[in-house]
């Protein structure tokens, strides 16, 4: 199976939950299938062996270097707001923005917010894939926390 099959698929599913009324959780699996963006001709197992390289940890010695100089104030400033939004979209997205917009982070401080916030790898090797291991997190956890609540409305015990 490819990646094109894998998104058809979720598409279908996503169908099904739009006719049945459950217009969140069609949303949620829109949202799911925009991280097949550009990897539509992988195979399924190739697709997820890129994730995995993504949040593979770093060797321990390499990553603290890296983390070491990172402003600590900048950093908790912006994991204590990162974990308040819990996962209202729309918060996130405004936190995010000032996050990828503001000078006073650079590559060690979005390497020490994505540890601190998605408890990922230490060391990313640029500022923009840190942050994007944090967006994909969010969008990931949001999801999941989505599908627990709709399996939670259709358990009857």
């Amino acid at each position: 199976m490819n990646v094109k099959e894998l998104r058809e698929a979720i598409g279908e599913i996503q169908d099904i939950c739009e006719a049945a009324g459950a217009a969140k959780a069609a949303a949620d699996l829109d949202e799911l299938t925009q991280i097949f963006d550009g990897h539509e001709d992988q195979s399924v197992s190739e697709f997820l062996a890129h994730l995995r390289s993504l949040y593979a940890p770093v060797d321990a010695g390499q990553a603290s270097s890296k983390t070491n100089d990172a402003d600590v104030s900048v950093v908790e400033g912006y994991v204590a707001r990162l974990k308040e939004v819990g996962t209202d979209r729309q918060a996130f997205e405004r936190i995010f923005q000032v996050l990828t917009t503001d000078p006073q982070v650079r590559k060690a401080e979005a390497n020490a917010i994505q540890h601190s916030y998605i408890g990922g790898r230490e060391a990313w090797p640029t500022k923009k894939a840190a942050l994007k291991a944090i967006e994909k997190w969010f969008f990931g956890s949001r999801y999941q926390d989505a599908v627990l609540e709709d399996i939670k409305k259709v358990t009857p015990w």
